[in-house]
């Protein structure tokens, strides 16, 4: 029996989730439909993390086993020619079999893309968040700073969350902007449900001037969500890297502290 790494880019827009549901189109479910019907075989794969509705990614991670042996060149080919553009597979190798996507991540990199734009793309709708609101780069910099390092992100996590332990650790947190495009990536240990979507509504209220950048220790220290309340939209937001050699995860740690 064979063990298969897969990392995955898709456009989440017409999808509800990656997990697989009863009814509705899913990203697990397409990738196991496609894998079964080509190797005529029963496959469940099993993801790093579980993207909401309209949440896209650039290197999502999946693990799969099957009886057959095939080169893994064999089933990236077969897999991409099996499935709709939404959903490429950009990578695929044979892993040891203690291998899982998500027992063994120590880390990931989360994108979330924001235009300030005052007319609506509707080319770009699906894939950014559009806000046509001026915004305080400095204040939201600075606010930024303060989610750097390990705090208990309970006033980050939207009500739903299976898990009782809310801390976590924020390697990295960067902003890129060029013109009206603002990037944000996020590097931690994990991440609670809308973690990162619930962040970047409080950095928008921060830049709007109705949160101060310098309440965030409180808000993190308050662990409620009176004053976070605001969740940035699936659209903006992208998984971008899972993190699973040591090498890798030193790297981001160690940029943590440069």
């Amino acid at each position: 029996m064979a063990n298969y790494k897969l990392i995955i880019a898709y456009n989440g827009a017409s999808y509800i989730g990656w997990q697989r549901q009863p009814k509705g189109r899913t990203i697990q479910g397409t990738i196991e439909k496609a894998l079964s019907r080509l190797f005529k075989e029963a496959i469940v794969i099993h993801g790093a993390g579980r993207t909401d509705k309209g949440v896209h990614a650039y290197g999502q991670v999946a693990h799969f086993n099957m009886t057959k042996d095939v080169p893994a060149d064999n089933v990236k080919r077969a897999l991409n020619h099996a499935l709709e553009p939404s959903i490429q597979i950009i990578d695929c190798k044979c892993v040891e079999r203690d291998f899982h996507s998500r027992y063994c991540c120590q880390g990931k990199t989360y994108i979330y893309r924001l235009k300030t734009h005052t007319q609506k793309d509707p080319f770009l709708a699906e894939c950014w968040m559009l806000y046509p609101k001026t915004l305080n780069e400095k204040a939201i910099r600075q606010a930024m700073s303060f989610f750097i390092g390990t705090h208990d992100f309970s006033a980050f996590t939207a009500a739903g969350s299976d898990k009782e332990d809310k801390v976590r650790t924020i390697y990295d947190f960067e902003l890129a902007i060029s013109n009206d495009e603002w990037v944000f990536n996020i590097t931690g240990n994990g991440f609670l449900y809308n973690m990162v979507r619930i962040i970047i509504g409080t950095l928008i209220k921060v830049g709007e001037g109705q949160i101060q950048a310098q309440s965030i220790p409180q808000l993190l220290k308050e662990k409620s969500r009176e004053k976070t309340r605001f969740t940035a939209p699936a659209e903006g937001l992208y998984l971008s890297k899972v993190y699973y050699k040591a090498i890798e995860y030193e790297k981001i740690q160690s940029n943590s502290k440069a």
